[in-house]
């Protein structure tokens, strides 16, 4: 493997661990073997091992302690893709890499990035009250016993994750789609103009073209030969109307990204505070239960003043959850 397929490899895997640790500064990674890289930051170290061909990389903490893998997608590098050679331009082969490396994605990305953020509501105030809204503190099942939201909470703070990397991703494809655009074009049109000179005749034998299909009618390879440049044109035209689509929705995209991200991060918090709340509650009920002379205490102490002798008493401090003492 080459040594800019394996940069390019673990700038992927380091993005991929800012995304899911995004307090962490940055990280080092190194290449293991394979598609294994070792990732360390601030104490921390795990392996990750790129899957499916690189969409996705699976996490496994090593330091400070083993965890468990987790699988999340493959964050790609920031790179623009090398502009074609002139004198290897094929059209036939650009046909398809728009489609497939340009046209695609961008649908892709953009299409998953209306699903995240088709519901979050135009305001932080509003956003954190549709939030809450799934995960409510006081709801109970139909034993009226309080129902835990732990499980989804996490899961929509991933979701947020998840959707801030969705829109890093598309900033990438759509800088690329338009480097591309910018380059494609005037190759497109260098082989028109070459195009249009060969159906007039060459005047010496060193502009003449290839004799591999002599004896085929030129007009047919000629026809042929505008044929795929004018699918070329076609397909040029519309990757650049889905990049000003998208770059005028990626705004959008932006602010929606924005407003739910804060008010996903207000949500888990209250719902961490109300927990804690309800945790709080039950433990000073249950301290408080405690506070009470037991039967062995009362038949001690019935015993004691018979002979005449007494013990310490026990000390309840006011609060609660502190331990009593002897005094």
């Amino acid at each position: 493997m080459s040594t800019e397929i394996l940069d390019a490899r673990a700038e992927s895997v380091r993005l991929s661990f800012l995304a899911e640790h995004p307090k962490a500064l940055d990280a080092a990674v190194a290449h293991v073997d394979g598609a294994t890289f070792k990732v360390t930051t601030a104490g921390v170290a795990c392996l990750a091992v790129i899957l499916d061909g690189g969409t996705r990389v699976e996490f496994t903490m090593t330091e400070p302690e083993p965890g468990r893998p987790l699988v999340r997608p493959l964050v790609a590098a920031p790179e623009v893709a090398p502009l074609p050679v002139a004198d290897l331009f094929d059209v036939n082969r650009e046909r398809g890499r728009i489609v497939k490396t340009h046209l695609e994605p961008l649908r892709h990305l953009a299409e998953q990035l209306r699903l995240r953020t088709r519901n979050v509501a135009t305001s932080h105030s509003d956003e954190v009250a549709r939030l809450g809204g799934l995960v409510p503190t006081d709801a109970v099942d139909a034993t009226y016993r309080p129902i835990n939201y732990t499980t989804t909470v996490r899961r929509m703070s991933r979701e947020a994750v998840e959707t801030v990397a969705l829109l890093e991703d598309l900033r990438h494809v759509l800088a690329e789609a338009e480097a591309y655009r910018r380059a494609v074009g005037p190759r497109l049109r260098d082989a028109q103009v070459a195009l249009a000179t060969a159906r007039s005749g060459v005047d010496n034998l060193a502009a003449v073209p290839s004799l591999v299909n002599l004896g085929e009618l030129a007009v047919d390879r000629y026809a042929q030969a505008e044929v795929n440049q004018d699918d070329l044109g076609d397909r040029l035209d519309t990757l650049r109307r889905a990049v000003e689509e998208a770059q005028s929705l990626l705004i959008r995209f932006e602010e929606a990204t924005r407003i739910h991200a804060s008010a996903m991060l207000e949500t888990a918090r209250r719902f961490t505070m109300a927990t804690a709340t309800v945790t709080l509650a039950r433990l000073r009920a249950e301290a408080q239960a405690v506070r009470v002379v037991s039967e062995a205490e009362m038949l001690a102490t019935e015993a004691a003043s018979r002979v005449g002798v007494t013990a310490p008493t026990i000390a309840w401090p006011a609060d609660l959850l502190e331990p009593p003492r002897l005094g």
